[in-house]
């Protein structure tokens, strides 16, 4: 009896090593979930797409998409603004063409979950963005130590370290303005 017992226990915990590495393997392959690594669309004015994954989705408020490979296009007397879940806001003008290429964040850690409304950003992040064709204007808080975005262009790139920034993109020129900030 006690034999039977014992090699029960002892399948029961091969079973278990064996199994709960790959069960742990998919959940890191699929899709994060919670406030990481998010895009909440916050307002939008005229008609506006974004392609998310395989699909594309007509703008609405209070949607949230997987930010990276995000791609969000304006049409004429459009503008649409979203906030990444890092709290960085980026308003998205007319006929505008902007690819979220890679932003990653860490989770959040509990120091920035007491202080909310906070100037700090959350977690640590990671952001590179495209504008192909159009306008953006983008608003930050102070990055933590770590944190990156950078924005380019078919004519330039520049790294965003905190602050207001306008960027502007055709096939001539790039403008940038900075607002405030570094």
């Amino acid at each position: 009896m006690k034999t039977i017992i014992t090699r029960l226990l002892i399948l029961c915990a091969v079973t278990a090593v064996v199994f709960s590495p790959s069960a742990f393997a998919q959940r890191q392959l699929g899709k994060k979930k919670g406030p990481t690594s998010k895009l909440y669309i916050a307002e939008n004015i005229g008609e506006a797409r974004v392609k998310s994954g395989d699909r594309i989705y007509s703008v609405r408020q209070a949607s949230a998409f997987d930010a990276p490979g995000t791609v969000i296009e304006t049409s004429e007397n459009s503008r649409t603004t979203f906030v990444y879940s890092n709290g960085v806001g980026m308003t998205v003008g007319s006929n505008t063409r902007v690819e979220i290429n890679r932003f990653e964040q860490e989770a959040f850690s509990a120091k920035a979950a007491a202080g909310a409304g906070s100037a700090e950003e959350p977690s640590v992040s990671k952001s590179e963005i495209y504008l192909s064709r159009g306008t953006i204007g983008i608003s930050t808080s102070q990055f933590l130590t770590g944190s990156s975005m950078s924005c380019s262009t078919d004519l330039g790139s520049i790294n965003i370290r905190g602050g207001n920034i306008r960027i502007e993109s055709n096939p001539d020129e790039t403008i940038i303005d900075l607002l405030d900030g570094s």
